[in-house]
């Protein structure tokens, strides 16, 4: 099996794999399905980290910041209104809730899409994309760096 095959089938079964800041792996998931793929997980752990370090998103193009720019001045202006802010405190506070997530899905393994979820933690960026695609088809899901 294919080391992308394996990450496919992982996702299947709700095992996420991540690379760790000490560049380990980290695995996280549903218990069960855990304890069935670890002793394939740890067999291949150095092709699985080669795998996912080679896939690493590339930073922002100059269009997908104008975007995230507009979206936070977006939202800026709907705090400055409905809330009742001045535009520096609802551009601050727009800004510091804005997060961007990266994640590739199973269909598209090489493509890294852009996730706008402003207050979203982690966790909860993988249920949102799990929701609107399918969690079988949700490979992997990071946070943009400088926006988390």
């Amino acid at each position: 099996m294919s080391v992308q095959a394996l990450l496919n089938d992982l996702a299947c079964a709700n095992v996420r794999l991540s690379l760790t800041a000490d560049t380990g792996l980290e695995a996280t998931g549903d218990r069960a399905a855990l304890d069935c793929w670890l002793p394939v997980i740890r067999a291949r752990k150095d092709e699985l980290r080669a795998q996912l370090a080679a896939t690493t998103p590339s930073p922002l193009t100059g269009t997908e910041r104008a975007d995230l720019r507009e979206a936070i001045e977006e939202r800026a202006a709907i705090l400055e209104f409905d809330g009742h802010l001045s535009r520096a405190q609802a551009e601050t506070a727009a800004t510091r809730a804005m997060r961007v997530y990266r994640y590739r899905l199973s269909d598209r393994p090489t493509d890294w899409l852009i996730l706008l979820a402003p207050g979203c933690d982690l966790e909860e960026a993988w249920r949102v994309l799990a929701l609107r695609f399918g969690s079988e088809r949700v490979i992997e899901v990071v946070c943009n760096p400088g926006t988390c």
